[in-house]
């Protein structure tokens, strides 16, 4: 299955944008995702934590039990952040790596959260 935008299909660095998905959510919660990944279901979780004051932003995740779990920490700029590549989290059944990129406003204390499924092209 091919993702596609309106103008056709879309490429960055060599790989396919698969799927996206934007959100407003509070600082602390926990949002459930399921996105359409070649025939199959891909379960998520995402959640952006309240940082420490003096620490960078900072991101981390596993897979457990079928799901991959996202935690964000510190991004807290309202005037943007992303992830400035696409950064690998994993492969799919067929040997294919799958990537994300993300980018990220702080808006009145709510998560402001572009997210994009890429893999290799």
């Amino acid at each position: 299955m091919k993702y596609s935008s309106q103008t056709g299909s879309v490429k960055i660095s060599q790989k396919e944008l698969i799927h996206s998905i934007n959100f407003l959510t509070k600082t602390d919660e926990k949002v459930f995702v399921e996105a359409p990944v070649l025939g199959e279901s891909l379960r998520m979780t995402i959640i952006f934590k309240k940082g420490e004051d003096s620490v960078e932003a900072s991101g981390r995740w596993n897979f457990d039990n079928g799901v991959m779990n996202f935690e964000f920490s510190g991004w807290s700029n309202s005037l943007g952040s992303c992830i400035m590549e696409p950064t690998k989290f994993g492969e799919l059944a067929d040997g294919k790596k799958i990537y994300f990129q993300m980018t990220h406003h702080l808006v009145a204390n709510n998560n402001l959260v572009n997210l994009y499924l890429l893999i290799d092209a």
